[in-house]
């Protein structure tokens, strides 16, 4: 069965909880850099946010960011994309392990690992000297489709702004804070911390032989890597259970960035992700749920495709013939996709779903971003119509919110 849904968005609780803390955040960050914090009072922030909008003084809205969790086609999630997906939300004092690259004194070249905080590899992006070497990071993640650890290329490390975490425990001495929405992995694949705390379920950590551990424990700034066969044991992941949790209120948060194939990393040990639905682990086998533009203008709901007749929530219909192919077509490669299931994964299937297909994703802007996008998105009359419809219900509604911050850009 053919599903025709309506795009949309909402906010996550934890951003709904950030929306009354933005306009005081924003003030007491910018007034930093006027050193006027003797003139906030209990009503001081609106006029302060409205002056630097007006003055183009852009830069302090950075501090302040919002999630969105968008439904949208595959088709429009590939355009944002464009505009740096955020998801890796997590502390930046959370640790990642460095595979670096040097020569010895007899010019032969070895491999030796640096732990580095993930706010330091952020510090490197100010200076061109950084930025060179930022790029030649790589960073431990896993490999989905083997278990094992390997290193991946960084393509970038933003600050995503200052959001409500929660620190967790995990068996085996791992910890780290994140937002409740970021994704960690699992035995039954990619979930929300705060699916995974109210579920109980076990996350992934870094496998490692107790030997191996207390290598890394006792790591040196440069230190010539194990041998392959000590490398081995590392290579690999086991499931731990989440021992406790607290939340710990707002606190600065950063999202880096991985090269495909492998879009995760670990942090403290454990293994985390970005924030979209993905076509390689879900199962659609049970019904397909898709975006039909609105210039074919196909009304929501379930469709059926029998020879040349179309069932409507159960009832025959008659389409005009623009919309009559287009459930045909998208039909015709769900049937196609159900056959591919019978002998492939997910995974490799996957490649017959058209770009129609439903996808969510959560996108997480610092302010002055979302003014950024809006204006490409919301208020380009060159924006497609899927995209510049979602963000302009976007704009729409945080002009109602913090009308300080967008209450300036028409619609």
């Amino acid at each position: 069965m053919i599903t025709v849904i309506e795009p949309s968005f909402y906010w996550p609780a934890t951003t709904l909880q950030m929306f009354p803390l933005v306009m005081e955040h924003i003030e007491r960050c910018g007034r930093v850099c006027y050193k006027s914090e003797d003139r906030i009072t209990p009503i001081s922030m609106t006029r302060f946010v409205e002056m630097i909008c007006k003055n183009g003084h852009e830069s302090v809205l950075e501090h302040a960011s919002l999630t969105a969790i968008i439904v949208c086609s595959r088709a429009c999630s590939h355009q944002l994309v464009r505009h740096r997906i955020a998801a890796y939300c997590i502390d930046g004092e959370a640790e990642s392990v460095l595979h670096c690259h040097g020569r010895l004194s007899s010019g032969k070249p070895y491999s030796y690992f640096k732990r580095r905080k993930v706010r330091d590899l952020f510090a490197m992006k100010q200076t061109s000297h950084g930025r060179s070497r930022l790029r030649l990071v790589k960073l431990n993640c896993l490999n989905e489709a083997t278990g094992e650890i390997v290193a991946n290329k960084v393509r970038d490390v933003v600050y995503t702004g200052c959001k409500p975490c929660v620190e967790i425990e995990v068996e085996g001495g791992y910890c780290l804070r994140a937002t409740k929405d970021h994704l960690f992995f699992t035995p039954v694949g990619w979930r929300r911390l705060e699916d995974i705390i109210t579920e109980k379920l076990t996350v992934a950590v870094n496998g490692v032989e107790q030997e191996y551990a207390d290598y890394f424990k006792s790591l040196e700034p440069i230190r010539p890597r194990p041998s392959t066969e000590r490398k081995q044991q590392q290579l690999s992941v086991h499931f731990s259970s989440i021992m406790s949790w607290k939340e710990i209120g707002p606190i600065d948060t950063y999202d880096i960035v991985m090269d495909a194939p492998h879009h995760n990393f670990i942090a403290n040990g454990l293994v985390v992700h970005n924030s979209q639905e993905s076509q390689r682990f879900c199962n659609y086998k049970s019904g397909l749920q898709v975006i039909c533009p609105a210039s074919i203008g196909l009304a929501p709901g379930d469709y059926e495709s029998f020879g040349r007749m179309i069932r409507q929530n159960g009832t025959v219909i008659d389409l005009p013939p623009q919309q009559e192919r287009w459930i045909h077509q998208v039909d015709a490669a769900y049937a196609e996709y159900k056959m591919e299931l019978a002998e492939l994964k997910p995974e490799d299937a996957r490649y017959v779903l058209p770009n129609a297909t439903k996808t969510e994703l959560a996108v997480t802007f610092n302010c002055r971003q979302w003014r950024h996008v809006f204006r490409e998105r919301a208020l380009n009359s060159h924006a497609q119509g899927e995209i510049r419809g979602i963000f302009s219900a976007i704009l729409v509604d945080l002009k109602e919110r913090l009308p300080a911050i967008f209450g300036d850009l028409r619609v």
